[in-house]
């Protein structure tokens, strides 16, 4: 009778199936930051009925009757066939986009997993290069609206009598009746 050595196992922590377990879970922690997000994209709306809807915490009779009105308009927008022919082309319109847009982003991945080295460097160039040269556009409209020596704005504002906005600096200088948003 022979006899086989086994060498003791360690005592673990973790089973195999809290480990599994902690692998299930991970996934739904990404829910949290999604929930938010679309908590943060309904705000506005439910805002918007909320100010539609009559306050219950003054009983005047003025805003009764203001309140009925509001619900009255709410319940005139629901039941009208625009708005639902607008909401429908809008939801056709993201969805034709969003699958036109998946389309066009697995060939694009297909076709850079099938070529060699070169060409796929130049795709991925071309890719970044449309994907940056709408902020290029942005910044180059802005230069020339609010540069301080060619300027539109200040060409324009310069005409008006009594107004020197000749070599106006809109990124330098604050001022208290102009306000920039890119200088605050």
């Amino acid at each position: 009778m022979t006899s086989t050595l086994t060498r003791p196992k360690k005592p673990s922590t973790m089973t195999s199936a809290t480990a599994r377990r902690r692998k299930a879970t991970a996934p739904y922690y990404f829910l949290i930051p999604a929930s938010s997000s679309c908590y943060w994209a309904w705000l506005p709306h439910r805002l918007a009925v909320h100010h539609c809807l009559p306050e219950v915490r003054h009983p005047a009779a003025v805003r009764q009757a203001a309140g009925v009105r509001r619900l009255r308009q709410l319940r005139h927008l629901a039941t009208d066939g625009d708005l639902w022919a607008v909401v429908g082309r809008s939801l056709a319109f993201c969805i034709i986009t969003a699958l036109l847009t998946l389309g066009l982003g697995i060939l694009f991945a297909v076709l850079m997993n099938a070529v060699s080295k070169a060409p796929r460097l130049i795709l991925q160039v071309a890719m970044l290069l449309a994907w940056a040269m709408p902020v290029v556009a942005a910044m180059t409209v802005w230069i020339w609206l609010f540069d301080r020596r060619r300027g539109a704005i200040n060409f324009l504002l310069d005409m008006i009598p009594g107004v020197n906005m000749y070599r106006f600096d809109w990124l330098a200088q604050r001022s208290p009746s102009l306000p920039s948003p890119a200088s605050s």
